[in-house]
């Protein structure tokens, strides 16, 4: 675990003469490594830095300065370029043309590297917010770039690990003008790891935060939207099971997610902050649907069946977490049970008549959630051959 950059010392318990002693320093490797191929003096605009490249060096001698240290028992070598990581370095020492020295070790393993930019809705740097991969327990913060890393300037035994990680931002909602992200990144060793640019919600300050209780009924935003979490608990990332949260309604176009079929990509969401808050148990809901520029056009007709959306384990795609109904009141109840994963994303997607038969039997429990699903996935709409089929399939 030497660092490539390094330089070899040896220590004498006497003082010596630097004319006397022969120092050979050798490396193999067969891999690849972080070299600097820019030459010397090249604008900062224009260079590469270090890149991956492939190296293959069979016992090559390593050339250095070799420096006797004032004291006159310690000498240090100096190479004039950087080993390669995962090197077998040999080293060879003579004195007055007796061996003294026959050593080999290793350079450590190339260093896992994870960075990533924080910007805004219109994409403008984000400075100064928190950026924590949870399963390591390590936080660093964005710069004025908005730009992130973790891995530079590690030590050999705080090198990543592969694996899959989850990467919080905000996630404390410290920058109170932006929301927070919960997301999995995929690491893998000795490599750059480069996280799409996250793009954190701003957050309307116009809407209080509100606070929700596990096991109770929770009114939020004035009544705004109704979260009956008798049968269910809420966790909050830290582990908390109540706790102040900001729900928004925003349209599908300030929402970075997909759905989980085209055809039920919900036009408007609620989103909530922070992220991360994990459902457990049956979640009764009822929501209003606010007006958009003085019209409830895009509402849903009072009594219309509608499927209910919410994000999947991984937060990557919005999928049925149940059913619900259309009231008076430009209101949507939830019927039947809910199976949201978390609370990150409250959402609804319309239907035709002709499915809600579906929504209903899972509704009464004679459909299940996987079963709905497929069914949603795999309807074909056939037109009605005449004006009576259509009048019968309204009824």
């Amino acid at each position: 675990n030497i660092e490539p950059n390094g330089f070899v010392s040896l220590f004498f318990n006497k003082p010596i003469e630097l004319a006397n002693l022969t120092l050979e320093v050798r490396e193999t490797i067969h891999g690849f490594s972080y070299v600097d191929s820019d030459p010397p003096g090249v604008d900062s605009l224009q260079a590469q830095g270090f890149t991956l490249q492939q190296l293959d060096r069979d016992y090559e001698q390593v050339a250095g300065i070799l420096s006797l240290l004032p004291n006159g028992t310690a000498v240090a070598f100096y190479p004039e370029r950087d080993l390669g990581y995962g090197a077998e370095v040999h080293i060879n020492a003579s004195y007055d043309g007796v061996e003294m020295v026959r050593q080999q070790v290793r350079v450590r393993p190339r260093p896992t590297f994870v960075e990533g930019l924080v910007l805004d809705n219109l994409g403008q740097a984000i400075n100064g917010v928190a950026v924590t991969i949870a399963e390591l327990n390590r936080t660093t913060h964005s710069d004025s770039e908005g730009a992130f890393s973790f891995g530079y300037g590690d030590a050999a035994a705080r090198n990543i690990a592969s694996g899959r990680y989850r990467l919080l931002i905000n996630a404390d909602l410290k920058a109170p003008r932006y929301g927070s992200h919960l997301g999995w990144i995929n690491v893998q060793n000795g490599a750059r790891n480069t996280v799409p640019g996250v793009q954190l919600a701003l957050i309307n300050r116009n809407i209080p935060f509100s606070y929700v209780q596990s096991g109770r009924s929770n009114v939020i935003n004035g009544g705004e939207v109704n979260l009956d979490l008798s049968d269910t608990r809420l966790q909050f990332i830290d582990g908390r099971t109540e706790g102040a949260l900001h729900l928004q309604f925003m349209p599908r176009s300030g929402v970075k997610l997909s759905s989980f079929d085209p055809r039920y990509s919900p036009g408007w969401f609620y989103t909530v902050q922070p992220q991360g808050i994990s459902v457990d148990g049956n979640l009764a809901l009822d929501l209003r649907i606010p007006a958009y520029q003085g019209s409830y056009g895009h509402a849903p007709a009072e009594d219309e069946w509608v499927v209910l959306l919410g994000s999947d384990k991984a937060g990557t795609v919005l999928v049925p977490v149940g059913v619900g109904q259309s009231v008076s009141g430009h209101r949507i109840q939830s019927r039947g049970t809910t199976a949201f994963n978390t609370l990150d994303y409250i959402a609804y997607a319309r239907v035709i008549p002709d499915q809600w038969k579906d929504l209903q039997a899972y509704a009464n429990g004679e459909l299940g959630l996987e079963a709905l699903r497929l069914t949603l996935q795999t309807f074909r709409f056939i037109p009605p051959a005449n004006e009576a089929e259509a009048l019968e399939r309204m009824q």
